[in-house]
């Protein structure tokens, strides 16, 4: 998870499921799960499509762990649209939103000044956090 302290929760979720019996894509045998972050820019195109198929969603998503970050991306990885992601492999890597995120220890850092030559030359679109209050101290 980006940016959680549920790394442990998750290993057990992914040792009881499937010991369980769990398998939230045995009726769609052909689809696979995606992961990433809940924060990314979509098209209108694409945005309609997930509105259209959402109760294929909602059957996988219902009632699972983090679906957040999950959700979106396994709709696209499961259609048309894999072929425009930038960045294809849901791994969790912050190319595939284009947005500049710092973390330390798990918590999201606030941009400050001294970031801005960080910012002016990183590849990304997007950035956060940023917070008027503090950005100058």
């Amino acid at each position: 998870m980006l940016g959680r302290r549920c790394k442990w929760t998750e290993r057990i979720l992914n040792r009881v499921e499937p010991a369980l019996g769990i398998n939230r894509l045995r009726r769609f045998p052909s689809s696979v799960l995606g992961k990433g972050a809940q924060w990314f820019s979509i098209t209108d195109n694409l945005a309609r499509y997930v509105v259209n198929n959402w109760s294929w969603c909602k059957q996988i998503f219902a009632h699972s762990f983090c679906s957040d970050e999950m959700f979106l991306q396994t709709m696209i990885l499961n259609s048309s649209y894999r072929e425009n992601i930038y960045h294809p492999q849901a791994d969790d890597d912050y190319r595939a939103i284009m947005r500049l995120i710092q973390w330390n220890q798990g918590d999201l850092t606030t941009f400050r000044t001294k970031a801005y030559q960080e910012l002016i030359y990183s590849p990304m679109l997007f950035a956060r956090k940023f917070n008027e209050n503090i950005l100058f101290k």
